[in-house]
């Protein structure tokens, strides 16, 4: 049978100071962590506003970029056969 009492003396003292200082480090850090899950959150909101709005923006635009679209489309369709006439009138021009 193992005699329980004489295991402490097994143990080096200066691993059981670094244990403690490793405990004491661990405590400090999870004092900390709502202060940084406060940051972090704080960054995520503002991040997520920044992009809400350029969504936003991003939107606005496409479909400002899409009215633009549409109007040079009813403008160059007209234009389409007087392009394909100059175009055969180069080519015979073009071939002389």
């Amino acid at each position: 049978m193992i005699r329980l009492t004489g295991l402490p003396f097994l143990l080096d003292p200066r691993l059981v100071a670094r244990a403690f200082e490793d405990l004491h480090a661990i405590a400090v850090a999870a004092r900390e962590l709502p202060v940084v899950e406060a940051r972090l959150t704080a960054q995520l909101r503002s991040a997520e506003a920044e992009l809400r709005a350029v969504r936003e923006t991003a939107d606005a635009r496409s479909t400002e970029l899409l009215a633009v679209l549409e109007r040079l489309e009813t403008a160059v369709g007209p234009l389409q056969g007087t392009a394909e006439r100059l175009g055969r009138l180069s080519e015979l021009f073009g071939r002389r």
